[in-house]
């Protein structure tokens, strides 16, 4: 740049305007290890005026002045620089309008259906860009269908009561008339009363002799009523009838005519094995249009 150390140093101290013009150049005349008439001859031979007096310099030795070099005259004091002004404030361009994007729905508050009860929960849909939540709506789910199972019927004694046949929910517990849970059912409805055991006959009186018997009429033969399928005569068409059948056509079991017609419910004429799985899918809900079950 074409300028001393000196120079430098002396524009720092002008434009800082912290220190001294003295102290400046002592002390950087202290970091460079000079003298006094080192620092003398630099502004001598550059021909620089300061306000840098040697005879009061902290600089170590003394300055011998040759006879044809002019004393340095003092440096015009630095003037202020003008204080900055503050630059106008920016102006903010107007802004457009924030437009949503749409994200995909999502789901909260989930509360799941039953047997029993719907469910719920609230599709939301919030902004990809802000964040903010632009819809919500409520979703209902519908209940869910029971989980039925076959309960075979029980009968009464003198000991328990027993029940008839049902179905019931494994998740909610509730009866039912039949596998499609078409009608709800009360225990009481179920239940079958225990037997109450009658008291013993008292001894008989001692018989009289007998009048002579007259010629009775032949009998007639009684037309045979019940429930159709109830071949058990319990009044009801459960699990047990069909064993009965079973065992009738195995040779276990001796038929009759209330069987043999009570027990044919696909009307066939006869007693077979059809007519076992026939009542098997009727407990099981299916086969309901054969009117097992019905009086005959």
């Amino acid at each position: 740049t074409g300028k001393t150390k000196y120079d430098n140093a002396y524009e720092y101290v002008v434009e800082a305007n912290i220190k001294t013009e003295q102290k400046m150049i002592d002390d950087i005349g202290t970091d460079l290890g000079l003298t006094k008439q080192q620092v003398y001859d630099a502004f001598a031979a550059a021909g620089i005026e300061t306000a840098w007096d040697y005879t009061v310099s902290t600089l170590p030795g003394d300055v011998v002045i040759p006879t044809d070099a002019p004393e340095p005259t003092d440096a015009p004091e630095p003037t202020d620089a003008p204080e900055p002004t503050d630059a106008p404030e920016p102006t903010q361009a107007p802004t457009e309008p924030h437009v949503h994007t749409p994200g995909e729905p999502v789901q909260e508050n989930f509360h799941d259906s039953t047997c029993c009860e719907k469910g719920s929960y609230d599709s939301v849909v919030y902004c990809t860009s802000c964040g903010e939540e632009i819809s919500r709506e409520t979703i209902t789910i519908d209940e869910k269908p029971h989980t039925l199972k076959f309960k075979p019927g029980k009968k009464a004694t003198t000991e328990a009561p027993g029940w008839k046949s049902y179905f019931y929910c494994t998740e909610c517990g509730k009866y039912f008339n039949n596998a499609n849970a078409e009608r709800e059912l009360t225990w009481e409805e179920i239940e079958i009363p225990m037997i109450v055991p009658t008291e013993a006959p008292t001894d008989p009186p001692a018989p009289t002799d007998p009048p002579a018997p007259t010629d009775a009429p032949e009998p007639t033969d009684a037309p045979i009523t019940g429930v159709l399928g109830d071949v058990d005569g319990d009044g009801e068409v459960t699990i047990m009838d069909v064993t009965v059948i079973q065992r009738v056509l195995a040779g276990i079991k001796q038929s009759d005519a209330t069987i043999e017609k009570l027990g044919d419910v696909d009307k066939s004429g006869g007693l077979d094995i059809a007519d076992a799985t026939i009542i098997q899918r009727w407990l099981l809900g299916l086969n309901q249009d054969l009117g097992i079950g019905a009086q005959v």
